[in-house]
């Protein structure tokens, strides 16, 4: 018997083909080199064997061994018949070949390799060339024909029902959308990514879609989620041993910290992104990029003749792999770097070389960002910077940004300072106020307008009482939904032995004291948007039924044997760190991804204390107070022990407090005003959180605290209390439970 055909081999072999398809590389590749030691002579003349093998090296990024590998391959078909196993083994040639800076070659073995699947009719292997081309031609800033393949491959995978496919090229239009400008179809294309890949297993493509989207939440300054997804996508890649997506999270990280202006850590992650670039390519596209950065970060640092180094090099490999937009990019540093070194003549012929550029590709975000830029040039006459200007402003205006990147507020009420108030009426005519001036709150709200349509999850964090779901009511009213319900659901406040039923409903006998068939929360939410506050507290076998419901959006009621179909969109809240409670295992990780696509992390009210006078405005008129005459009051001189609390229970607190004294003070707002200026004068009468530890047994004192007060204020009287603390009654009576506190 030959050793081909030897029984251990081929046993083996179907197991490192097994993995090969489930895609877990790091058991492929230890198989693959036991394979080799066990069984050199047969794997060697396997093109089979050496196909999956590159397959595996492309995928982790090692593309150098994924070239050796095909080429033995390659060797061993191009005499034979075997037309597809040979277009199968010149694309993943063609694809190390892309990431290597070879994309001529890539190319035109990407186009024989289409044009053998278009003769023979396989669909599927169609797909994936016209996939991989249109990646080149996004490289070259060639989005309309990039678009256009991907368009076509789309339609191809629709046919075929594949999901896998369907979620790698959403991924890639998802990409062309950030380059264009249109970031709201960025996030919608990579949200859908993110769920095609989380329903799959596709962890390659899941790590690439979040590295996507929190580059897309970096252009919108929706910091705190970029900062998640990156995260989100750093496990995964760790999991698998990614090379190539670790240096572009290197690369993303640096772009964050650049924006947050922590030049130190953005410097540590270029030099990191470059180390792998250059381990992998030193002129592909990952080293232009990296270098690019780099520079950008020494000159923020002054080291500007170090950051022309690092432009030269990165303008070098750009133009050797015809990167049309990072040679841009890099032309627009350059110019800046020799505006800094006076070297006029040359700074501009550089800026209106990266100008013409950046028209020609029509890259919307970075020619408003030329012209920001270009407006601050010592070389410009005053009619050349307000000229600048104005482009910048109408380039970001037509992508739904500002040259800050923050969104004024479109609508107000009457009664408080027009800029500070956000106003939203939905369908239904209810409205929605959310008043600020600070920034990071601002920022929120303009990400809010770029995916208000979108069906994509919301996660909110924050501190209690800083607003989570007052922002999840605001998303709901402004967005097309606001027609349908509004259904909020307290997770905490449920008792665990009626969670199932209270979410996914019942059917009449199927438990004792079902006495009727009960529709559940996600059903109520059908056509509108399911708020679940306090997710974290949601039990594990509920997570994995939620999971389940969110992929098929079907809902089975206990008892039922029938799935309902069921349309929603789902915002979470949690004050938890769900990244600890999933590390700890008290929360899917599966599920954290697909409610994480887009997080708003709200800030507490002692970091936005340039809101706190509008907020006792606007909590007094909600009140029936009247703030017209009380200018002279509201001074901050005048109100300094207000303007100076620590505010521990946030807005929500300071909501409670005019609540409270408004019915004290019935109709006069002076009293009021001065009475919680007084009040404030000696710490207030509060809980003591000197002998307790940790956050939730600190906020259950807090609420406790709260509670008691309310109480107090209304004489004993529940509903009248559940009114000003803005809670529904059942959920009042059963916190007072849970804290064995009576009325």
């Amino acid at each position: 018997m030959s050793r081909i055909k030897c029984p251990e081999y081929i046993e083996q072999l179907r197991l490192f083909t097994q993995l090969c398809g489930d895609r877990d590389l790091k058991g492929a590749i230890e198989m693959a080199r036991g394979l080799e030691s066990q069984f050199p002579e047969e794997t060697s003349e396997s093109a089979e064997f050496l196909l999956d093998k590159a397959s595996i090296f492309n995928q982790i990024g090692d593309y150098r061994s994924a070239i050796a590998a095909a080429s033995e391959a390659y060797d061993l078909v191009r005499a034979t018949s075997e037309h597809e196993l040979l277009a199968l083994v010149q694309a993943e040639m063609a694809k190390a070949q892309h990431y290597l800076g070879d994309t001529d070659r890539a190319e035109m073995e990407y186009r024989d390799v289409a044009a053998c699947y278009r003769r023979s009719g396989n669909v599927e292997g169609l797909v994936d060339t016209l996939n991989r081309i249109a990646g080149i031609r996004y490289l070259r800033a060639d989005y309309v024909e990039a678009r256009r393949m991907l368009d076509e491959a789309w339609k191809l995978a629709e046919e075929l029902h594949d999901e896998v496919r369907l979620a790698k090229i959403s991924g890639n239009l998802g990409q062309i959308a950030i380059r264009e400008g249109r970031f709201q179809d960025a996030v919608e294309k990579l949200s859908v990514s993110v769920e095609k890949n989380s329903n799959t297993g596709n962890s390659v493509n899941l790590a690439r879609a979040f590295l996507s989207l929190a580059l897309v939440e970096i252009r919108l300054a929706n910091y705190d989620s970029a900062r998640r997804n990156l995260k989100n996508a750093l496990s995964i890649i760790r999991d698998n041993d990614l090379k190539r997506e670790l240096a572009i999270y290197y690369e993303y990280r640096a772009e964050l910290s650049i924006a947050l202006e922590n030049l130190d850590e953005a410097l540590n992650c270029a030099n990191s992104a470059l180390e792998i670039g250059y381990a992998i390519a030193a002129d592909g596209d990952l080293i232009s990029q990296s270098e690019r950065l780099k520079a950008l970060v020494l000159f923020k640092m002054r080291r500007v003749s170090e950051a022309e180094e690092a432009a030269n090099k990165a303008l070098h490999v750009a133009e050797k792999i015809d990167e049309k937009l990072e040679i841009a990019e890099c032309l627009k540093l350059m110019s800046e770097i020799s505006d800094r070194n006076r070297r006029q003549t040359d700074s501009r012929q550089q800026f209106d070389y990266a100008l013409s550029l950046l028209r020609e590709l029509n890259t919307t975000f970075e020619l408003a960002d030329a012209y920001e830029r270009g407006s601050k040039m010592n070389w410009l006459d005053e009619a050349g910077r307000v000229f600048y200007q104005h482009m910048a402003e109408e380039l970001f205006d037509s992508i739904g940004l500002e040259v800050d990147l923050i969104r004024k507020p479109q609508s107000s009420a009457p009664e408080v300072s027009d800029k500070h108030v956000y106003l939203v009426a939905g369908a239904t005519g209810e409205t929605v106020a959310i008043v600020t001036a600070n920034k990071q709150m601002r920022s929120i709200l303009r990400v809010v307008d770029n995916c208000k349509d979108s069906d994509i999850p919301i996660l909110i964090t924050g501190e209690t009482g800083t607003g989570k779901d007052l922002l999840a009511k605001y998303i709901h009213h402004s967005s097309n939904r606001s027609a349908g319900s509004f259904v909020p659901v307290n997770c905490s406040a449920i008792p665990k032995d009626l969670a199932e039923s209270e979410l996914f409903g019942h059917v009449k006998g199927s438990f004792t004291n079902a006495i009727e068939s009960k529709e559940g929360y996600i059903s109520a939410a059908h056509g509108g948007t399911l708020f679940l506050n306090e997710i974290g507290e949601l039990p594990l076998a509920l997570q994995a039924k939620l999971l389940g419901c969110l992929e098929e959006k079907r809902v089975v009621r206990i008892g039922d044997t029938v799935a309902r179909s069921v349309d929603f969109r789902l915002i979470t809240a949690t004050n938890r760190e769900l990244e600890e409670d999933v590390a700890a295992g008290k929360f899917r990780q599966d599920l954290y991804f697909r409610i994480a696509v887009m997080t708003f992390e709200l800030p507490s009210l002692r970091q936005r204390r340039e809101d706190i006078i509008e907020l006792v405005k606007f909590f007094m008129v909600e009140n029936g107070l009247d703030v017209h005459d009380l200018n002279g009051l509201f001074d901050r001189k005048s109100i300094t022990n207000i303007l100076r609390y620590k505010w521990p229970g946030n807005v929500r607190e300071l909501r409670n407090e005019i609540q409270l004294l408004s019915l004290e003070h019935s109709g006069d707002p002076a009293e009021v005003l001065l009475g919680l200026e007084s009040k404030l004068k000696e710490p207030m009468e509060s809980a003591d959180y000197s002998n307790v530890s940790g956050l939730n047994d600190q906020l259950a004192v807090f609420e406790q605290d709260r509670i008691r007060k309310a109480l107090k204020s209304t004489n004993g009287v529940i509903r009248k209390a559940a009114q000003i603390l803005q809670i529904p009654e059942a959920t009042l009576r059963s916190k007072m439970r849970r804290h064995k506190m009576h009325a």
